[in-house]
């Protein structure tokens, strides 16, 4: 299930969120295990150099939904060429009952070919 889309432009970059949601209470993002993310092509194999990165930043409040975002440069660590791509969250957040759950919310990116 894909959680969101995001289109950029080649040359481009632009933080990419995504949030794990609480069935209830609320949730605090583990800092003992870092958010990282994963790009993946059409195809679903893994990009090469783009695997298992941390996350840029995350809200550190408890809440319902929880930001996590990737500062996405589509030059950097690789040149991205045109085309879809999925970038795959792995959340590690304590809910408000003290049980850890793990999170794998998916964006969907869209590489549009040379900027504006």
């Amino acid at each position: 299930m894909v959680d969101g889309y995001v289109r950029i432009r080649t040359g481009e970059r632009k933080p990419v969120a995504a949030k794990p949601v609480a069935l209830s209470g609320e949730l605090v993002i583990n800092p003992a295990a870092a958010p990282v993310c994963t790009l993946y092509d059409f195809r679903g194999d893994e990009v090469s150099g783009m695997g298992g990165m941390l996350a840029s930043g995350y809200e550190t409040a408890p809440l319902p939904a929880p930001k996590v975002w990737f500062n996405f440069d589509t030059l950097s660590p690789v040149e991205l060429s045109p085309g879809y791509y999925t970038l795959v969250f792995r959340i590690s957040a304590i809910g408000s009952d003290g049980l850890e759950r793990v999170f794998r919310p998916a964006v969907i990116i869209h590489v549009e070919g040379g900027c504006a």
